[in-house]
């Protein structure tokens, strides 16, 4: 299994679970999977090919997080 797809299986095995504690309030998986697809078609419908460079800017927030996710995924 590609590391794409265990991501993927591991984001959506409890979407209502709790997954990361941030400034005193939770993300469930469901949240994070929520913004790794977004991010993972935004690489896509940008034609970015599979395994191609794509650049992040970090902040310190849960949201960065799937947004690493879903740029492994894609």
């Amino acid at each position: 299994m590609e590391l794409s797809q265990r991501i993927t299986t591991i984001l959506t095995l409890d979407p209502g679970a709790d997954a990361i504690e941030f400034d005193g309030r939770w993300c469930s998986w469901g949240d994070l999977h929520a913004v790794a697809t977004r991010v993972a078609g935004m690489i896509d419908a940008g034609g970015v090919p599979f395994g191609g460079p794509v650049g992040l800017v970090l902040r310190n927030d849960p949201a960065m997080i799937a947004a690493v996710l879903g740029t492994l995924v894609a």
